[in-house]
């Protein structure tokens, strides 16, 4: 897994990361800073680090100790955290050209990640959208069907109502007939 990966601090000093993770002959470059002066860089080379399975490798900007972190893809990973370095005194500086190439990187990284941030963002607000008139709609169904039940239950009541009366017509009725019977007789 070949990888750039870059850190700062707000103390405006910085550790650039270049090489393949997994081979023991990745760099380590120490600057002040990479746009002041070069001449405070060394060069460290040998530098592995290992991180457990599950860890993650963080990226973080100088300005606001924002990290981004990026899967390790690497699951043999022994979870030691060992370094291993050799010092020998020999002094590097990275080429303008590799650090343009770091800057460039990270620069397009930055835009990836806010593209798809912003397309995160879209896609949350139109799931949030469709939640909310989702909401709406089954709200008013409910309030629909309650009214429906409320117009059932009187129309029920009325016919309850109605049954009673048809109820005393008859008897009244009979009585009546039983009345007009015995008045004929």
């Amino acid at each position: 897994m070949k990888r750039n990966m870059a850190y700062s601090s707000r103390l405006s000093s910085n550790l650039v990361f270049k090489g393949n993770f997994d081979s023991p002959f990745c760099g380590t470059y120490l600057a002040t800073s990479f746009f002041c002066g070069l001449h405070d860089v060394s060069k460290v080379r040998g530098v592995r680090s290992h991180c457990q399975g599950n860890d993650s490798s963080p990226y973080a900007d100088g300005n606001d100790h924002n990290a981004e972190f990026a899967e390790s893809s690497n699951e043999s990973s022994s979870g030691l955290g060992e370094e291993v370095r050799n010092v020998s005194g020999e002094v590097e500086t990275p080429t303008l050209v590799e650090l343009r190439e770091l800057v460039h990187k990270a620069m397009e990284e930055l835009k990836v990640a806010r593209l798809k941030s912003r397309m995160f963002e879209e896609k949350a607000q139109e799931i949030s959208e469709a939640a909310i008139a989702s909401r709406d709609k089954a709200t008013n169904a409910w309030n629909h069907v309650n009214s429906r039940l409320h117009v059932m239950q009187d129309i029920v009541n009325e016919e309850c109502i109605a049954k009673e009366a048809v109820q005393k017509a008859t008897m009244a009725l009979s009585l009546a007939e039983a009345r007009l019977q015995v008045a004929v007789d």
